[in-house]
């Protein structure tokens, strides 16, 4: 009569030995009963999936981490969880979440594949989640997203499948000339359910942006550092509100944090000050702090190549190259790469010497001799770096007018072996180059078919923090052909999504 609820939960000991496990067993029973609400349904599930206690405690708390965004301190309770209990699935599912949330894709799709080991333990319902997931992980978005869309038809109170939904096509619309805000409607569903998702929100800060909606963003912003003020993205949530509402005391505590703060919520800070916030000049600034306390050269080098960005956006071509001979002092393929790159786009003001400079320097470059990078962000493009040489030889010679030496750098970049594991990439960069090289020759309709359906095959972090894997140029590209063949709808339209998530985009914009 009081309210309090009543949980009934039983279970019998054969023996004496078996009194221990029976109290495991009781205490599962207690933990399965007493959650409530579509926020707990895994909590619930997991519950009921594993024999073992240690294993759900570890679940437990990975979980509660998860959901207030604490990427890393999830990793490591779900790390425990399936060391406890080498079976149990949903604790695999929920690692991979974590892993992909701390832009580890690789170890994400090994959790992955051991977990699907053991998805015969769990309902229709959640075999589909784990197919979505490791389609998603996979880069077989179309898939992943009819998995979704199936669940959230299906079970409509699953607030995972929405989040998850929204997650991918906020994340991959843009690869396919889509906005990244058609992402809200997936994103409101999954808050409508749990008031409190932090990663929903987080997301809906952006798109509010995205959409000229700062009063909204600002106080979603809010939100998040209230509800998770130790989470993994807190400190981009506070650099975002700190720089749209040009607030100086809280950008100087922002900088003094993001000094001791790990490189990936360093890179959050950025792009939301820098792509969300709209800010350059104070994204500028913030690199340059930033610079001076890295600690390595190729993170210095990285920050120079951010600065060069943000330099041709503000349409200052030569402060652009000035950052990017200083990138190449301190790492050689990125700074000469992303030369190469600005001295080859049709636009931005690059000087045609410098197009020629850039293409002798890469003639003269043996980038099979590249030395494999282990900073994280770099580490990317290891083994690619002769394929990415002869795709911006490509696009140089195309932009110089010397389009027979373009197409025989097109063909020769075709015939290369594809690095394994960056199969999708390797055919991209080669369509890029065919598809420019017949933009050139005056053939658009043809550039266009050589570009052929927009993919998004590479894993979506990836496409942010690669000025290649984001396919930027290729996507620019679509637009100024579809423009040339009189479908203006279909160019504004990629056009309108470009630069929704990397900083690399914004000189496209």
């Amino acid at each position: 009569g009081d309210g309090a609820q009543s949980l009934g939960v039983q279970a019998t000991a054969a023996s004496e030995a078996e009194v221990f496990d029976l109290v495991d067993e009781l205490a599962r029973q207690l933990l399965a009963a007493g959650q409530s609400g579509p926020a707990s349904r895994l909590s619930r599930l997991a519950a009921r999936t594993t024999t073992s206690m240690p294993a759900l405690k570890a679940y437990l708390t990975g979980e509660r981490h998860l959901r207030a965004g604490r990427y890393y301190d999830a990793m490591e309770a779900l790390q425990e969880a399936v060391a406890s209990d080498g079976t149990f699935a949903l604790a695999y599912y929920r690692f991979a979440a974590a892993a992909g949330g701390c832009a580890m894709p690789e170890l994400a799709r090994q959790l992955a594949e051991l977990g699907a080991e053991h998805r015969n333990r769990l309902s229709e319902h959640d075999r589909y989640l784990f197919d979505a997931q490791r389609a998603w992980l996979n880069g077989a978005v179309g898939e992943a997203e009819a998995h979704y869309a199936t669940i959230t038809s299906i079970y409509p109170g699953d607030v995972e499948a929405w989040f998850l939904l929204g997650d991918l096509l906020f994340h991959s619309n843009p690869l396919r000339g889509r906005s990244a805000a058609e992402a809200r409607g997936a994103f409101e569903r999954a808050l409508a359910l749990e008031p409190d998702h932090v990663t929903s929100l987080v997301h809906l800060v952006r798109i509010a942006a995205l959409e000229g909606e700062m009063e909204e963003a600002v106080e979603l912003a809010g939100r998040v550092v209230a509800l998770s003020p130790e989470g993994d993205e807190v400190l981009a949530m506070r650099a975002f509100r700190a720089y749209a509402t040009h607030d100086e005391a809280e950008i100087v505590a922002v900088i003094e944090a993001l000094r001791h703060a790990r490189l990936a919520s360093i890179a959050l800070a950025f792009t939301d000050v820098v792509v969300y916030a709209g800010d350059l000049a104070g994204a500028e600034s913030l690199a340059r702090e930033l610079t001076g306390v890295a600690r390595s050269d190729e993170m210095r080098a990285l920050f120079h190549v951010l600065l060069a960005h943000l330099a041709l956006a503000r349409k200052a071509p030569e402060d652009a190259l000035a950052e990017l001979r200083t990138a190449e002092r301190l790492d050689r393929a990125w700074g000469l790469e992303t030369r190469a790159l600005f001295a080859a786009l049709p636009f931005g003001g690059v000087p045609e010497a410098e197009a020629v400079a850039a293409r002798d320097a890469l003639a003269a470059w043996d980038a099979a001799k590249a030395e494999p990078s282990s900073f994280i962000i770099f580490a990317m493009h290891n083994g690619l770096h002769p394929h990415i040489r002869l795709y911006l030889l490509a696009l140089l010679e195309a932009r110089l007018g010397n389009v027979p030496a373009a197409r025989a750098h097109a063909r020769r970049l075709a015939t290369l072996e594809p690095v394994a594991g960056a199969e999708g990439i390797s055919h991209h960069l080669t369509r890029g180059a065919l598809a420019r090289v017949l933009w050139a020759e005056g053939h658009p309709a043809e550039a266009l078919a050589e570009l052929g359906k927009a993919e998004t095959e590479a894993w979506f972090l990836l496409t942010v923090a690669s000025p290649f894997y984001s396919q930027a140029f290729e996507r620019w590209m679509r637009a100024e052909l579809l423009t040339a063949l009189a479908r203006p709808d279909e160019a504004a339209g990629w056009r309108r999504s470009l630069a929704e998530r990397s900083p690399y985009e914004i000189i496209y914009r």
